[in-house]
């Protein structure tokens, strides 16, 4: 079923597009969609007009086959709903009467929570793991606290469709992974449509079923991430992308200039994983190749003792390390 549709969809301000070609789309139940991009290239403009709060220089949006602005407002309320960057609610009301606010389009003017509601309230409160801060006002809570009382009371209208602007913004990282797990699970077990813009490319890489990429090159793409990916499309998401990004891990990142080579003998570990990590983060690019010119760092970890310890082999001599700082300061040192 499409949810959140787009019809030769033109945005931007004054006849002032911010994009060169119109955008055709739509998403159906059960997708979490990721619009990517990097600064100023229009994304939270999209998300507003497509929340209906501002009018498209040309095009169409549909929800669930209607045009928003044919629908009454409490019918507007059941059916979508919108999560701002900055929280909008006063900051002397307490995280719980906020997120009743979710329910305000099934309660009525009288404000009455029947069970159903209290049910669906404490559900999401779960999910979102904020049961701590419901009494809590919203000036007393940090900038990520609030973050997730809006999004839980978006959660708590149970519309079909629900757009997020930069819900991971102020989270730290455990909380971000927690929310987008959490958006997964309730676009599968809803089968709503989520959308939200980000910056976070890993993350959005790792968990959207659908991404919507502007680059600052007024272009768009979309598709699944593995398409995105595979087809070199991701790396329109910036100038420095083409250069300096490596996809070959699974994982975007920058590519850095290592001014020596270095090889790691011992076995598959996590030790080996962060030792080459770190090798490579003071400049050193790690080789698979052994020659007499390259030093070699060798780890021996002892399980019964939960020891490690660092070796290096090289034209200076031999040395022994008991932790992994230690090496790298050495390592370090020569290099300089």
């Amino acid at each position: 079923m499409k949810l959140l549709e787009a019809k030769k969809l033109v945005v931007g301000y004054d006849q002032c597009n911010l994009h060169d070609d119109s955008l055709d789309f739509y998403w159906k139940t059960g997708q979490l969609v990721c619009l990517l991009g990097p600064n100023g290239v229009g994304k939270s403009t999209l998300l507003r007009t497509l929340a209906g709060f501002q009018k498209p220089i040309s095009g169409n949006i549909l929800w669930q086959g209607t045009n928003p602005k044919n629908l009454k407002p409490y019918q507007k309320a059941t059916m979508m709903a919108f999560v701002s960057p900055h929280s909008l609610s006063p900051p002397h009301m307490c995280a719980y009467d906020v997120i009743k606010l979710g329910r305000y389009a099934f309660t009525g003017w009288l404000d009455r929570l029947e069970t159903e509601d209290e049910t669906i309230i404490n559900e999401v409160v779960e999910q979102l793991e904020i049961g701590h801060l419901l009494f809590r006002t919203l000036d007393s809570l940090s900038d990520g606290e609030r973050q997730r009382v809006e999004i839980a009371r978006s959660l708590c209208q149970q519309a079909k469709i629900l757009i997020l602007d930069e819900p991971t913004a102020f989270l730290d990282l455990p909380h971000k992974v927690q929310l987008m797990q959490t958006l997964q699970t309730i676009c599968r077990e809803r089968q709503i449509c989520v959308l939200m813009s980000s910056h976070d490319l890993d993350l959005s890489l790792g968990w959207a079923d659908q991404i919507l990429l502007f680059s600052q090159f007024r272009q768009i793409s979309q598709g699944i991430p593995e398409h995105l990916v595979l087809s070199g499309e991701i790396l329109k998401f910036s100038d420095e992308a083409y250069e300096n990004w490596d996809l070959s891990s699974g994982y975007l990142k920058l590519t850095r200039k290592q001014s020596k080579s270095i090889v790691i003998e011992g076995p598959d570990s996590l030790q080996k994983t962060w030792t080459q990590r770190g090798l490579e983060r003071i400049g050193y690019a790690v080789s698979e190749s052994i020659s007499d010119d390259l030093p070699i760092v060798t780890i021996q970890i002892d399980s019964e003792q939960q020891t490690t310890k660092w070796g290096v082999r090289a034209n200076h001599g031999k040395y022994e390390f008991s932790s992994i700082e230690k090496l790298l300061n050495h390592l370090q040192a020569i290099t300089e």
